[in-house]
């Protein structure tokens, strides 16, 4: 959530799923500690954010407990993606190797790039390794091996 909008609890936020209308009255999930609350309106704001009236959130201070919180939605409310997409809780955790079997590491963060997601994966000695997520880099995403394959000539440290 970016910030409070107006003084009746109304909350701005950034639009970062490629599901925009799962802003509807449904539950969503705020902070680290996976609140539960209602979504009772949301219109757009613009191209990129969307005010929502949220279920017990009734004035600014309300709203600016919840600035800088991330929205989750539950696994089962997930939308279902097409055949070589992932979410990002999917991505983060997974062992990342190289095509010629060498370990790189853990990816730690998805970093969305605008063109681009970028893998930010921790090598066990604990340097970090930038891996773009475009299809020359990655070689495979085997989600139940708990594995992600990349071309070794995209590690770089």
């Amino acid at each position: 959530m970016l910030a409070p909008f107006g003084i009746r609890g109304e909350i701005k936020v950034a639009i970062m799923t490629d599901f925009p209308d799962r802003f509807t009255e449904r539950p969503l999930y705020v902070g680290d500690g996976h609140i539960r609350h209602t979504v009772v309106s949301s219109r757009p704001h613009t191209a990129k954010t969307a005010v929502l009236t949220l279920r017990g959130v009734t004035s600014r201070d309300d709203a600016e407990a919840l600035r800088d919180a991330d929205l989750f939605v539950s696994a089962e409310d997930a939308e279902p993606l097409a055949e070589g997409r992932f979410y990002i809780h999917d991505i983060v955790g997974l062992r990342v190797m190289t095509d010629d079997g060498s370990v790189v590491g853990t990816v730690v963060e998805v970093m969305p790039t605008g063109s681009n997601d970028v893998y930010i994966v921790r090598a066990d000695d604990g340097r970090e390794v930038l891996i773009p997520a475009i299809k020359e880099a990655i070689r495979e995403i085997d989600l139940p091996a708990g594995r992600i394959v990349v071309d070794a000539a995209w590690v770089t440290g």
